[in-house]
């Protein structure tokens, strides 16, 4: 039910955003309006989207460690020196944390915790395509 009503509101917001860029006449305007408000659309989605991953209830006895399925997105994008050096000490730092708020009782903590890891994983993940991206073009430029 949750998810239902979280993915008709993103698709409300995506609406709207869409009705007021194409009511302004100026299509170079309509563009950098686009340019402009796509990171910031895309963190709402990434907030909510996060938000419900860590706060949704499991009643299975054995379930996988959090952040397992972006980690494995994760070690698919980013190469191993790079998942080793920025992104593995955080995940162990985060689960050490969790674990002990669960096992104190704390599970209000333990799920903002998982919503936090979330959001630290997506922002860190973009920081590093930028710096990335911004190296490269950088070499690029430096060889001709």
């Amino acid at each position: 039910m949750r998810i239902k009503r979280l993915v008709a509101e993103i698709g409300r917001d995506l609406v709207r955003f869409e009705e007021a860029v194409y009511n302004i006449k100026s299509r170079a305007i309509q563009n950098a309006v686009i340019l402009g408000f796509a990171p910031l659309l895309t963190l709402i989605f990434l907030c909510k989207v996060s938000f419900l991953l860590g706060t949704r209830h499991r009643k299975r006895l054995i379930v996988a460690a959090p952040a397992s399925a972006i980690l494995a997105v994760i070690r698919f994008l980013v190469p191993k020196r790079a998942f080793d050096r920025i992104f593995a000490q955080a995940i162990e730092d985060f689960r050490e944390e969790y674990y002990h708020e669960v096992a104190n009782g704390r599970e209000w903590r333990a799920r903002w915790l998982h919503v936090c890891l979330y959001l630290t994983l997506i922002s860190t993940l973009f920081l590093w395509f930028g710096t990335s991206t911004a190296k490269k073009m950088f070499d690029l430029w430096k060889i001709t």
